[in-house]
């Protein structure tokens, strides 16, 4: 009797499929975040923890009003840059300071990191926001409100949000997002579980990035979701109030300089690589030697917000699947809005993801598609770097920037219409 060969996997169910990508994304990301640490040196892996230790380092021997003189951050940088062996001499006019543009109560415990050899430092940092990281989701998706009927393969979705490109970049970097994702993740199951309040409280947090606020601040007050609004002051003022008493007048000010400054484009901001529609102009003016990316950059900031007023029109009430998905659509928009946001910074969606994946809110390939489109993209820039750099003479290493960047503003793209369609179809 003959039997008929098979093709490999022509037998997987679906939630078999999901498995089978899981584990490709585990390896791929597991495999390309170890290898770069065992290749680069530091701090070529984990820079921003490199601007963090510095800042701390000056807050522990002069204080708080000086963490912002980018003049003493470029002295401490250099210092342990020449330590370490990769480079020469502090006058170097090609080394540029990395700051560290955070209100000074988010510095403190950097200062104590400081008094550790930075290396071993940032290794305890990495593992420190790994373990957060895992604790809170398993403690977020745990809460019995979130509950949800899952199918067979339904935990595949759960894990595979953290084997997404934002969270690679956040530990590449060393990066400060895992708390800004606790963060979110406390103001939604706080709001859900009906206490606006300490929902509001929570919300200072993204004070550590005030650009996540522009529009829900503006929401939350048009909606007159008030006792939100109240726990926001209430914890927004302890915020300030220590910044001010740690850094003092002075120190404030420079903050407020700073900040400006990377909204202008100083301050290593590379607004090329971003995931909003500032990164569309960027890149538009620069391949058409022209201004037609503002009018596009423009055009897509008030669709956005267009979009935006619609999902929120009906003022869900607090706490609801409706709300919650509002919400979510508020910070998708932001994350399109907002002058300055990286690829790493989109974790703070990962709550809401989870979320939506526990309730049925949203479509499993609107999941799919946040997780897979940035890591397609990354796949893909790298074999056609390859291929041109093998057959011809063309620089095309700027590809491989810009493809996770547009991939990343691509994929939110995508979730933000997701929750329009879905608003539309009456589901939310």
């Amino acid at each position: 009797m003959e039997v008929k060969s098979r093709r490999p996997f022509s037998n997987l169910k679906s939630w078999k499929w999901q498995n089978v990508i899981l584990l490709a994304l585990m390896t791929f990301y597991l495999t390309n975040f170890g290898f770069r640490v065992a290749t680069e040196k530091f701090p070529f892996y984990a820079q921003d923890f490199f601007a963090y230790w510095s800042v701390g380092k000056i807050a522990d021997v002069t204080g708080y009003s000086k963490v912002y003189d980018l003049n003493l951050v470029r002295s401490v940088e250099t210092d342990e840059m020449i330590k370490l062996g990769l480079l020469e001499s502090k006058d170097d006019p090609n080394f540029s300071p990395i700051p560290a543009s955070y209100l000074s109560i988010f510095i403190i415990p950097f200062q104590f990191l400081s008094r550790i050899e930075i290396q071993t430092s940032a290794t305890i940092w990495l593992i420190i926001n790994f373990l957060m990281m895992i604790a809170y989701l398993f403690f977020f998706h745990r809460d019995p409100r979130f509950r949800g009927e899952f199918k067979t393969g339904g935990y595949s979705l759960l894990l595979v949000v953290l084997f997404s490109y934002p969270v690679f970049d956040n530990f590449l970097e060393g990066q400060i997002n895992v708390f800004l994702m606790i963060c979110v993740g406390e103001f939604i199951r706080n709001a859900v579980k009906g206490r606006p309040f300490i929902s509001g409280l929570w919300l200072a947090g993204l004070l550590l990035k005030p650009p996540l606020l522009i529009l829900l601040l503006p929401i939350l007050l048009i909606m007159r979701y008030w006792k939100v609004v109240f726990g926001f002051m209430v914890s927004s003022l302890f915020v300030l109030t220590t910044s001010w008493v740690l850094s003092g007048t002075r120190g404030m000010i420079a903050f407020t300089t700073m900040m400006l400054k990377i909204g202008s484009g100083g301050a290593a901001s590379s607004p090329q690589y971003m995931i909003n529609w500032r990164m569309v102009g960027v890149n538009l003016n620069a391949w058409t030697h022209s201004n037609i990316g503002w009018i596009v950059m423009v055009l897509g900031m008030l669709a956005t917000l267009g979009i935006l007023i619609y999902i929120m029109k009906n003022r869900p009430v607090l706490g609801s699947i409706a709300w919650v998905m509002a919400i979510m659509g508020a910070f998708s928009a932001t994350l399109a809005f907002t002058w300055h946001v990286h690829n790493h910074t989109a974790m703070i969606m990962i709550p809401l993801l989870i979320y939506a994946i526990l309730k049925k809110a949203l479509p499993v390939t609107t999941i799919w598609s946040w997780v897979l489109v940035p890591t397609g993209a990354w796949l893909a820039a790298v074999v056609i770097i390859i291929v041109i750099s093998k057959f011809t003479l063309i620089n095309v290493e700027w590809l491989l920037g810009f493809s996770i960047a547009m991939s990343g503003f691509l994929a939110n793209q995508i979730l933000f219409l997701s929750i329009l369609y879905s608003k539309r179809k009456g589901v939310l």
